[in-house]
């Protein structure tokens, strides 16, 4: 049976491999470049006098030359590896509606074949099966007519495809579309370390890399200078009035118990590393599990990108993204204990098929402080007012960090994307689960049990 679909006339391996060896060539000229200039350098260290300064700049167009050209390589053949990635979509589709229609010709496309006995005349069995391969021809031309709506959508696909790329190879090498290229997934393997952000958490480079669990780089700021100020008459009666809302929350505030605890151990001084129940937080509130769900689907994606360059089974690890306004906590006990935050992801994917799977660990990663001019949402009090306590040395900011770990199943060129939320600059920071009972802790054998307190208290500024 010929199949009513036909592939994209390129293979996508093959152009793949072209935009790999077209990155490889740039950076080959490179070498060449950084070998003339090596060359020069005798040179250089046997003249004096006005024609030092001369002969050092004789090599300075062959560096600036061969960068140009290594960027200008490496641009294109990332620009002809995502044009492989799109083939790649396009092709994966098109397999599935052939598929599609080869499971409905071999049930007769939906239409019972037409029951014959010994009693019919010869004409009656003709009129029966005439009627039947009308029927069937009708349902295979319902088929095809709703399969060929869906094979439209992805030739739109695969010409928008070819626009955007389009327009960026007219653009040139630019900061912004390398990091679109890095985002997708395909820089290829040549080019990378060539170009700022070769490594997890560097902009500019893929989104996702190989390699085991890897943290990217993290920059937190710091409004506030530990000990760098003397105290007051005033910060003594501040520090007594925010110590007993602290202990006002421990006892009366059971919804509040990440929050506080993290308070304690701001005052606790030390700095120390602390982890939060990241799992708890994703069972009780909204923000925290859309912001999950969206580092999921990043992750998807990022398979998926790193499958068409040709990898069936292997570990991978994504850069870190700052939580956005729609991904915020809403939970007065998450405000206060995470806020907003950096998320990464690591995974283990394998393919089977055209079947994916990946178990992936979605790690979240805070640092508690008090950030300069900003206030608490819940009760207004100002961040400077707990701030105050690092500058006079009594009260430590301290990274803190959690994970949630799943296991996702989907077919090939059906990852969802992430949702769209409204962004914004991340607020306040970590949290985890400290109660003796660990009640809506995250363990599954401990069910969220509804606190009416929850919107109450103010243990915290940040």
């Amino acid at each position: 049976m010929t199949a009513p679909f036909v592939r994209y006339p390129a293979r996508p391996d093959a152009v793949s491999s072209a935009g790999e060896t077209l990155a490889a060539s740039g950076a080959s000229m490179l070498e060449t470049s950084q070998a003339a200039v090596r060359a020069a350098a005798p040179a250089v260290d046997n003249v004096w006098g006005f024609l030092t300064q001369l002969v050092a700049n004789v090599t300075d167009p062959v560096a600036v030359l061969g960068a140009a050209l290594r960027d200008a390589a490496g641009f294109a053949g990332s620009a002809v590896t995502g044009w492989a990635t799109a083939i790649f979509a396009y092709d994966t589709i098109i397999d599935g509606l052939n598929a599609e229609y080869a499971s409905a010709a071999a049930s007769g496309f939906g239409v019972s074949a037409p029951a014959m006995n010994g009693v019919q005349t010869t004409e009656e069995r003709n009129l029966a099966l005439d009627g039947h391969a009308e029927a069937v021809q009708s349902a295979r031309t319902a088929l095809l007519a709703r399969l060929e709506v869906r094979k439209q959508a992805a030739d739109d696909d695969l010409d928008a495809a070819a626009m955007d790329l389009a327009a960026m190879l007219g653009r040139g090498p630019n900061q912004g579309d390398w990091n679109s290229l890095g985002s997708a997934g395909v820089i290829p393997s040549a080019f990378y370390g060539s170009v700022e952000g070769g490594e997890p958490g560097e902009p500019g480079g893929p989104g996702f890399v190989i390699g085991p669990p890897t943290r990217p780089g993290i920059e937190w700021d710091e409004d506030f200078e530990y000990d760098s100020a003397s105290a007051g008459f005033s910060d003594h009666l501040a520090r007594l009035e925010w110590q007993a809302k602290l202990r006002g929350g421990q006892l009366l505030k059971p919804g509040l118990d990440d929050a506080t605890a993290m308070y304690q151990h701001y005052w606790d001084n030390n700095g120390d590393p602390i982890e939060f129940d990241y799992e708890e937080g994703y069972n009780e509130d909204s923000g925290i599990r859309l912001a999950v769900g969206n580092e999921i689907a990043r992750a998807q994606q990022g398979a998926e990108a790193l499958i068409r360059a040709g990898n069936t089974s292997f570990s991978m690890t994504g850069d870190a993204t700052g939580t956005t306004q729609g991904e915020y906590p809403e939970t007065e006990n998450w405000q206060k204990t995470i806020g907003g935050y950096q998320q990464w992801s690591s995974a283990q994917v394998s393919l089977d098929g055209t079947m994916v799977t990946m178990e992936v660990v979605v790690h979240a990663e805070d640092h508690y402080n008090f950030n300069r001019d900003q206030s608490d949402i819940a009760t207004g009090a100002s961040d400077d007012e707990n701030g105050r306590f690092t500058e006079l040395g009594w009260a430590r900011p301290f990274d803190s960090s959690g994970a949630v770990t799943r296991t996702v199943t989907w077919e090939l060129g059906e990852a969802a994307p992430p949702q769209t939320t409204e962004s914004g600059d991340p607020q306040r920071n970590p949290g985890r689960e400290d109660r003796e009972d660990e009640r809506e802790s995250g363990d599954p054998d401990r069910p969220v049990v509804p606190d009416n307190n929850r919107d109450t208290g103010e243990p915290r500024g940040n």
